[in-house]
């Protein structure tokens, strides 16, 4: 059971959309004449969304095939997988990318089997990630936060629990990606419960969605760390308790960025080193995307109408991703509204990119205003943009440059997006 959990774990850090690590060099993908696989896209290992990995089970042993063009079983691929020399290529429909229908394993290259090496070290301490939550993202309750009770005592709530404690900089440089801090009970040092909920959107909004106290704790490496961790059979994270950092841990604080807010939607940072880039914050993000071309989208709204980035030449753009969980995201809404308002009938389109599928965004909508034009399921679109915050908003100009990128929830947004509007509108 245990090498089982240990293949899927690896399994899961290849394919969650570099969440936990990049591999930082393009992939050569090669085509294996396979007639099975003939009709078929190979995908890049390293760059595979969330929702492609989950959408098909390798273990199960259909449609997995060896490179020599036999089939493999489920127990036949788990061995390969653990063969350093065999990397595992998923494959999609021309028609359909996000949906992997096959798998084929083959010889990994030099580069490759280095961050395959790199990942395998990480795998160990990835059990005491959210991966029981993050393996059934699709279920409704997914992103559904938990309303403690504000008096929940530590010693009654992880009885019962598995505890974990891992050096507190092995989590660190894995980011916080996994963890969805409405659905886990914290502790301070003291064993004194601390809650999630923010006293209001103003705290929400600058606390990325957090009480000010959990924020505190989650974001000062230098003072804080995650000292125990539990939980429960399926290794989803149900409770932490922090404790002081020691001399040698704020030393090594602060190298390493993420949104503890966003569980699904860390994108990859590719550079073009073959080292593995751990940078997941949007400063990076904004020094690689703004004066380049802009990223493809070619995507259909939640009125079934497509998308496509390529054809809005001579427009200018406006793309903003969030999700509806986020509150920072939603608090922000109505001065994104009032650009749009204000641009109406000029060569300027608003596109906003949701995290949730359309059943979602059409509940929402019917209660909040948004008038931008709506994409849903765009995680893979933010991990091919290498989004990993929310809210982020960014503006291409009339030639498909991004010319503008901001993160996170900023006061002045509307003012920052109009100037950049005004000056790619008189280019």
């Amino acid at each position: 059971m245990k090498k089982i959990r240990f293949i899927m774990t690896m399994v899961i850090l290849l394919w969650a959309g570099s969440t936990v690590s990049t591999y930082a060099q393009e992939t050569a993908i090669r085509v294996i004449n396979i007639p099975a696989l003939k009709e078929l896209v190979p995908l890049d290992p390293f760059k595979i969304t969330q929702q492609q990995g989950q959408s098909f089970n390798p273990t199960l042993g259909v449609n997995v095939y060896f490179e020599d063009g036999t089939t493999l079983t489920g127990e036949q691929f788990i061995q390969k997988v653990q063969d350093p020399n065999y990397i595992p290529v998923p494959y999609v429909k021309k028609e359909d990318p996000n949906i992997v229908v096959a798998m084929l394993v083959r010889k990994a290259s030099a580069d490759e089997k280095e961050a395959l090496e790199i990942m395998r070290k990480q795998a160990g301490a990835m059990e005491v990630q959210n991966l029981g939550d993050q393996a059934d993202q699709h279920n409704p309750e997914f992103m559904k936060p938990i309303e403690f009770d504000p008096n929940t005592k530590y010693e009654e709530f992880t009885k019962g629990l598995r505890k974990i404690v891992k050096k507190p900089g092995d989590l660190q440089k894995m980011g916080s990606s996994f963890l969805n801090p409405t659905r886990v009970a914290f502790f301070d040092p003291e064993g004194k419960f601390v809650s999630w909920q923010p006293k209001d959107d103003a705290e929400a909004a600058k606390n990325n969605g957090l009480s000010k106290e959990l924020n505190e704790y989650l974001y000062n490496t230098k003072e804080w760390v995650r000292g125990e961790t539990f939980v429960d059979e399926n290794n989803t994270i149900k409770a932490i308790k922090f404790r002081k950092s020691t001399m040698e841990e704020r030393k090594n604080a602060g190298t390493v960025t993420g949104s503890a807010v966003n569980m699904d939607d860390a994108g990859s940072a590719m550079s073009s080193s073959a080292k593995l880039d751990l940078s997941f914050g949007d400063e990076s993000l904004e020094k690689k995307l703004v004066g380049s071309k802009a990223p493809a989208i070619n995507a259909t709204d939640i009125n079934g109408k497509e998308f496509n980035l390529a054809n809005t030449k001579g427009k200018v753009v406006v793309l903003n991703f969030w999700f509806i969980e986020c509150v920072p995201c939603k608090i922000e809404m109505p001065a994104l509204n009032k650009l749009v308002d204000t641009y109406k009938g000029q060569d300027v389109e608003f596109i906003g990119i949701a995290n949730n599928n359309k059943e979602a965004l059409m509940k929402f909508l019917k209660t909040t205003e948004f008038k931008y034009r709506i994409i849903p399921n765009g995680l893979s679109i933010a991990n091919t943009w290498n989004v990993g915050g929310f809210p982020t908003n960014i503006v291409i100009d009339k030639k498909g440059k991004v010319t503008f990128l901001e993160g996170g929830y900023v006061e002045d947004i509307e003012a920052n997006l109009k100037a950049k509007i005004e000056e790619a509108l008189k280019k």
